[in-house]
């Protein structure tokens, strides 16, 4: 209770403290921030200002929120099913990076990580993509990887039409698969409300005519927002997310899960003020309740049958103020606070034995404040210093007394709670001139450790077959990163190449101990999470958008990510050099649409967790789109042949040497109004 009373206290300090600073706004039109808004495709993204991409995917009714992380070239995905991907950025991950569903902190409840944020969003309720990679990543939350932050569609007031919408369904064959979509908006003077909802449901697919047993799923998304103008410059907005899905199969683990259900709601107060340093000032107060819940029972042969549920419960504010002094100088300001309550079970049923219990999660107690600073100084009207920093106290703690047993078995006394401070900051220099733009950015980053890693109890990873148990005593792991980008944009063409580079310390990798015992039946051992000296993480990212003629739009990427540890060994779960192309054609109601998708073989690979190589693999797509009326009422008919050749592959990230979905026809029709 004091760390939150601590929390609103220096909430409500930062505030005070905002009104007396006098700066300007933090994102001029050469940010660095990406920011790839998919409703009204204005895009921000390495300093420029469109981007085809979202338009591409966001467009056609048949795409899913993975297809848009997918092609964003500094993401990847770890995929155990056909459910639920994990984003990686240039080779980060979990903890590692940050990811936020409109500015706010949300934890999985499975201790596998087949939960993430990312999963609880669908298009239908999303509106835009902001993907940072620079020092700035840690406006919402300490981390050293970059950070994905995903915002909810609002509803839209005063419109033409009072009440407008949209119905789709559409079926994949090769997927089994089917997608049904709602958007409804009422708006009007002073109120609107925003409603979306989607019910998915896949069978197992198919894989160069053979099915691929468990990646079936269900799942129901539904979203409301509701705004209210209290004056010509204010309002108050309330989003509610509900997402439910149930039969998720995972291919690539021992187990299946039997419910991921999430409950995310938010209270948020906006105010444009006029005749103000203030350009605009937002608090918001938030909650989700999570809980998902991984069974076994429907497996054949299963040895020992094993039920293992999970909760987070997340609570927190922030109040962020952007401000505008003069035409030099533009600053933001962030105060935020957070307390999470994780917990996760495990219970053994052996044949003909009493059932054994344990606590994966020993109800662990997160609990974090932090404050956030960024300032744009423009030296002149081609040069742009920026500077940014944020401070986190991070406290978790178990609160569990099994919990505590469980960890005292070896050695390990978490009685008193872990405080940590953690610290970042960052610089960058951005030169524009007569379409060219250079971006250079230095930052020092930590982050916290995730309760896996801390407090994790006997966590099976079907990766590398082992058990794992968490360390207590991890140091924080911190990161020297650089990047440079660098671009060309005119009327036709954008062109920008970003090289990265990360110095990672501390790093924490799990280590075998052949002295302990395993716990899960068939395990090759178990490891304890530990840290080695440091790790390299490099890379490459090649962009292209460009317009050919009028009605002809290309966009494609090629990026790269070299990475080992300080022995030179190769870090597990990198990707492999990897292209991604579109060509899209639009012509009055018909669009029309073309990608290939290339990665090389990966045979850089980590021998500590048996990591296997990946062959190198070429898809192609083809979509379609048409807008007619009918009876004066508006359609739209999509079409779309997703790898065209029936290619048997996988990715690298792909766990399990499971295939992906072959060849697959998929149909749509959409009703606008």
């Amino acid at each position: 209770m004091a760390i939150l009373k601590i929390t609103i206290l220096s909430i409500g300090i930062s505030l005070g403290a905002v009104a007396a600073v006098m700066a300007q706004a933090c994102c001029p039109t050469d940010s660095v921030f990406k920011h790839c808004d998919l409703q009204e495709v204005v895009v921000t993204e390495k300093l420029t200002d469109n981007n085809a991409l979202l338009k591409f995917y966001k467009s056609h009714k048949t795409s899913a929120t993975e297809d848009v992380l997918s092609r964003l070239a500094a993401v990847n995905l770890i995929r155990r099913g056909n459910y639920a991907m994990e984003p990686v950025i240039r080779g980060f991950s979990a903890n590692q990076i940050g990811l936020t569903l409109d500015g706010i902190k949300i934890f999985g409840a499975c201790t596998d990580h087949m939960d993430p944020p990312t999963s609880y969003v669908e298009p239908s309720n999303l509106k835009s993509i902001q993907l940072v990679t620079n020092g700035a990543s840690c406006k919402y939350g300490s981390n050293i990887g970059g950070s994905l932050n995903l915002q909810l569609a609002q509803a839209q007031l005063a419109t033409e039409n009072p009440l407008s919408g949209m119905f789709s369904s559409s079926y994949a064959m090769g997927t089994q698969s089917t997608n049904n979509v709602m958007e409804l908006n009422y708006g009007a003077q002073n109120f609107g409300i925003r409603l979306s909802g989607v019910y998915r449901k896949a069978n197992n697919y198919q894989a160069k005519n053979q099915e691929v047993p468990f990646t079936q799923f269900q799942k129901v998304n539904f979203s409301i927002n509701g705004k209210y103008m209290l004056k010509d410059n204010s309002f108050l907005s309330l989003d509610v997310l509900m997402d439910d899905g149930w039969d998720i199969g995972y291919a690539a683990l021992p187990m299946d899960v039997a419910f991921a259900k999430a409950k995310i709601y938010a209270l948020s107060y906006k105010v444009y003020p006029t005749n103000s340093s203030f350009e605009y000032f937002e608090a918001k107060a938030y909650g989700n309740n999570i809980n998902h819940s991984m069974d076994d029972t429907k497996r054949p042969l299963t040895p020992m049958h094993m039920d293992m549920p999970g909760t987070s419960n997340t609570y927190g504010a922030y109040a962020e103020a952007l401000l505008n002094w003069n035409h030099k100088s533009r600053l933001t300001l962030r105060a935020d606070g957070y307390s999470n309550m994780s917990h996760a079970e495990m219970t053994m049923y052996p044949n003909g034995s009493t059932p054994m219990f344990m606590l994966t999660w020993p109800d662990v107690r997160n609990t974090n404040i932090g404050m956030f600073a960024n300032n744009d100084y423009a030296i002149n009207s081609k040069l742009t210093f920026s500077l940014n920093g944020r401070l986190d106290i991070n406290r978790a703690s178990v609160t569990s007394a099994l919990g505590k047993q469980q960890l005292n078995v070896f050695n390990y006394d978490v009685d008193a709670p872990r405080v940590r401070l953690l610290k970042n900051i960052g610089m960058g220099l951005s030169y524009r001139k007569n379409g060219y733009y250079s971006v250079a950015n230095f930052s020092y980053a930590e982050r916290p450790a995730s309760t896996n890693e801390l407090y994790g109890f006997y966590l099976f990873n079907a990766y590398d077959g082992y058990d794992y148990i968490g360390n207590p005593t991890l140091k924080n792991e911190y990161a020297l990163n650089a990047e440079l980008s660098n671009g060309f944009k005119n009327a036709w063409a954008d062109v920008n190449l970003t090289l990265f580079n990360s110095r990672v310390y501390n790093y924490t990798l799990g280590k075998y101990h052949p002295e302990l015992s395993v716990m899960t039946i068939g395990a090759n051992g178990t490891k304890i999470y530990e840290q080695v000296d440091y790790a390299t993480l490099k890379g490459f990212e090649l962009g292209l958008n460009a317009t050919f003629a009028k009605h002809l739009n290309f966009i494609g990427n090629l990026r790269y990510t070299y990475a080992n540890d300080y022995s030179g060994n190769p870090l597990p779960m990198i990707s492999p050099l990897k292209l991604t192309g579109s060509l899209h054609y639009q012509q009055k109601e018909l669009s029309l649409q073309a990608e290939s998708i290339w990665a090389s073989a990966q045979n850089r690979v980590s021998t500590a967790v048996n990591e296997k190589s990946t062959p190198a693999y070429a898809l192609f797509n083809a979509r379609a789109g048409y807008n007619f009326l009918l009876k004066k009422q508006r359609f739209e008919l999509n079409v779309a042949l997703e790898n065209i050749f029936d290619t048997y592959y996988r990715e690298h990230l792909d766990w399990g040497n499971i295939p992906r979905p072959g060849r697959s026809l998929i149909t749509g029709l959409s009703y606008l109004f």
